[in-house]
């Protein structure tokens, strides 16, 4: 049967994301990675998007960015056209955990990329590769960058962002560099240090009672 596509006002389910968009008859789809906005301070290595595309196998190709210093220098040392198995991703937090994955890699660059547009004008994510999984494609760089809202972060590399179904942008709402790609998105409510849901955020230090964690009647700022 037809599944039918999530709003796009607020963050969906991760359960029923991948295959929406897989189903979508949008050319391509935005993920956007609520929890893991490089831009909002995440580091840009959350494997949650990606645990879920290996586990639904869509139709169609994913292009995912995921920040790992390790992998994307391990990765680079291999000559192009290298099929290799390792793990990336899940390194700076409990909240994302690594996950095995067994490729090609397709290209590599390191240094600064021009991204026109922005307002610095391009970013240094330090060494990049287009790692090949099959069921997507990874852009594995040593530096969060700026989590692959920009078409040309991929086009440096050969890879084109509209020639994929899904494309995962790590940022909650930083959409406008890839409005020629495609309008549609969704706002996955993934977990992470930029998720929406800071209720259930792993709270230590924290006083309580405090709004909007707790049902403050009276409060002042």
């Amino acid at each position: 049967s037809p599944v039918e596509p999530p709003s796009t006002e607020s963050p969906v389910s991760l359960s029923n994301t991948v295959r929406s968009a897989d189903a979508s008859g949008e050319r391509t789809v935005l993920l956007s990675d609520t929890g893991d906005s490089v831009l909002g301070g995440s580091t840009g290595d959350s494997t949650v998007i990606l645990s879920a595309v290996l586990r639904v196998t869509p139709k169609h190709r994913a292009l995912i960015p995921v920040t790992d210093p390790t992998a994307s220098v391990a990765l680079a040392a291999l000559p192009v056209g290298s099929v290799h198995e390792l793990r990336v991703g899940g390194w700076s937090s409990s909240f994302f955990e690594p996950v095995a994955v067994k490729g090609t890699v397709r290209a590599v660059s390191r240094g600064y990329v021009d991204l026109p547009g922005l307002p610095q004008g391009g970013v240094d994510a330090g060494t990049v590769v287009a790692f090949d999984i099959g069921v997507a494609m990874l852009l594995v760089s040593e530096r969060p960058g700026v989590g692959g809202i920009h078409p040309d972060a991929y086009r440096h590399l050969g890879i084109e962002p509209a020639d994929y179904k899904m494309v995962v942008v790590k940022t909650a709402s930083n959409f406008q560099y890839m409005r020629q790609i495609s309008t549609r998105f969704l706002r996955v409510a993934t977990p992470g240090p930029t998720q929406s849901d800071v209720a259930s955020l792993p709270w230590s230090r924290l006083p309580r009672p405090i709004f909007p964690l707790d049902d403050v009647k009276n409060w002042r700022s």
